[in-house]
């Protein structure tokens, strides 16, 4: 999963025959409790019209984790469900204040070494810690999120052998963008 990807999310829309109280109920029948340490696979939520899922491991639980995260609407013949697979809410908002603060750093710093004031000599020793402070999300990223296509691809099987789903055009006609299976075989 590229770091836009996650950043940004990639949009699928699924449609379902079920109404959205039969969806939330097998949801909720097919995934672990949240209080389970072991649960292993798919887990995650449907209440209140929006369905949150995601991929969990046992006794670790990694926040940095992209989510399907959705609304899901009816009519009188389909649910369809509009989500996005990537970071979190919190974790976006994580990013911000973490690069804002970098960048916050790296102006205070430049101004500091750049500004005209006398110098002890050692100014530039901070430098190696500011990169190394705006690399460590990014580290994150990539050591814990390697899996996430492969993940991405279970939980949409997951959604087609529980409630039926099936991929349908993004508002504006554009396809979802995925690899994974789109209907029940």
């Amino acid at each position: 999963m590229t770091l836009k990807d996650y950043l940004l999310g990639r949009r699928f829309e699924l449609v379902s025959a079920l109404p959205r109280e039969e969806i939330a109920r097998r949801i909720s029948t097919a995934t672990p409790s949240m209080l389970s340490p072991l649960a292993r696979g798919v887990a995650g939520s449907c209440r209140f019209g929006r369905l949150r899922l995601f991929w969990r491991i046992p006794f670790f639980d990694n926040g940095f984790a992209p989510v399907f995260a959705g609304r899901l609407t009816s009519d009188r013949r389909q649910t369809r469900i509009s989500a996005r697979w990537g970071a979190s809410l919190y974790v976006r908002v994580f990013f911000t204040i973490w690069y804002g603060l970098v960048l916050v750093i790296a102006i205070s710093l430049a101004t500091a070494l750049f500004g005209g004031r006398p110098s002890a000599g050692n100014d530039l020793l901070i430098v190696p810690f500011v990169g190394l402070f705006a690399l460590v999300p990014l580290l994150v990223h990539l050591v814990f999120n390697r899996s996430a296509d492969k993940h991405l691809t279970i939980i949409l099987a997951f959604l087609v052998a529980e409630i039926a789903a099936t991929e349908a055009p993004i508002s504006g006609g554009r396809a979802a963008r995925s690899s994974a299976p789109t209907s029940a075989h």
